[in-house]
């Protein structure tokens, strides 16, 4: 039996912020949300970053 789960977006930091890593998401369909370099700080992710991070404490 396989099981496979798709997601529809990826929220990244800017350490993943590059060309080909935006390529690869948008080849298979994911939407990248993904802070730019220079961008200022503040991703405005609100609560959905606060399941993250509560999930990584």
């Amino acid at each position: 039996m396989v099981v496979c789960a798709s997601i529809a977006r990826l929220y990244a930091d800017v350490g993943c912020d590059s060309a080909d890593n935006r390529w690869l998401c948008l080849r298979d369909g994911i939407q990248p949300i993904i802070r730019k370099i220079g961008q200022p700080h503040g991703s405005g992710l609100g609560p959905i970053r606060c399941v993250v991070e509560h999930a990584y404490a």
